[in-house]
């Protein structure tokens, strides 16, 4: 066991030999901390007086520690793993849907142009028809015009043979 103070905030901190030269994050401040080799001077009576644990239930528990972790570690891969396929899977199939729309799009897009294209194709139809009625209606005013004037024209011819006569 390496008892030492965190050289941040002083904390103190215990650790089995296995940890000694690793770099932990200090359970107070959460800063990184290197363990040292060896217990720091002021705690070297304090750790000679802790009795070692006995070989029963204390010796199993890191054992079972570590199982449980292997366990939980291979659960959250498995979990991960899933969640990984799930993401494939719905990526391949926004993409799927991503790609219809795109098409009917393209098709609606095409429809539209088609109505456009037709819609102006009729504009200039009644365009034409228009501009045909108003030369019909203008050539029949004229018609209508000069068939008054010829009435009136023999009419005045006949007032006029009427007075001579």
């Amino acid at each position: 066991m390496v008892k030492f103070r965190c050289t941040v905030c002083a904390q103190k901190i215990l650790v089995n030999d296995e940890g000694i030269g690793l770099v932990i994050p200090c359970p107070n401040c959460r800063r990184d901390v290197a363990i040292p080799t060896e217990t720091d001077p002021e705690f070297q009576g304090q750790i000679l007086s802790l009795a070692p644990p006995p070989l029963g239930a204390g010796a199993l528990a890191p054992q079972l520690a570590r199982l449980m972790m292997d366990r939980l570690f291979q659960a959250l891969y498995h979990q991960r793993r899933q969640l990984l396929d799930a993401q494939r899977a719905g990526t391949v199939q926004v993409t799927l849907v991503e790609q219809r729309l795109a098409g009917i799009q393209a098709e609606y897009q095409s429809q539209i142009r088609a109505y456009e294209q037709r819609v102006a194709e009729l504009e200039r139809q009644l365009t034409q028809r228009e501009e045909e009625n108003r030369q019909l209606i203008r050539e029949k005013f004229l018609l209508a015009k000069e068939a008054l004037d010829r009435q009136l024209e023999t009419q005045t011819e006949s007032e006029d043979y009427v007075m001579r006569a």
